[in-house]
């Protein structure tokens, strides 16, 4: 009984770190664009870290999503493109955007922290 016991905690602990693990970040290779298309709900929003990660841009293609702590240096315009509601886009940096029209977020912001010194992001509309 002991050892299944043990069995039964250690799966446990598997499937409590799939769920409770920054999605998609590990999984990016160096420099490339992070595309999330798997949100969350109201209750449970979908969180994205990237611990001040790397990455070429970043596209949010669905709902209740909280992007946190990527680093996007000289992205493509748009560094950040958010085509899903209730979003947080947090503890991010985009530096100097280039291309398109020189923007480093493609939607406006409600919420969150982020800093786009620049370029013309929300503080300099």
């Amino acid at each position: 009984m002991k050892g299944t016991t043990l069995v039964r905690l250690a799966a446990l602990a598997v499937v409590l770190a799939g769920v409770c693990a920054p999605a998609s970040a590990a999984a990016l290779p160096a420099a490339g664009r992070l595309k999330i298309t798997e949100g969350g709900t109201p209750e449970h929003p979908r969180v994205h870290s990237g611990a001040g990660r790397q990455v070429s841009g970043i596209d949010v293609e669905t709902d209740w999503v909280v992007v946190d702590g990527f680093t996007l240096t000289k992205p493509s315009a748009p560094g950040v493109e958010l085509d899903g509601n209730h979003v947080t886009l947090q503890n991010t940096t985009i530096t100097d955007p280039h291309g398109g029209d020189g923007d480093g977020i493609g939607q406006p912001l409600r919420e969150g922290r982020q800093h786009v010194p620049d370029g013309r992001g929300p503080e300099r509309r």
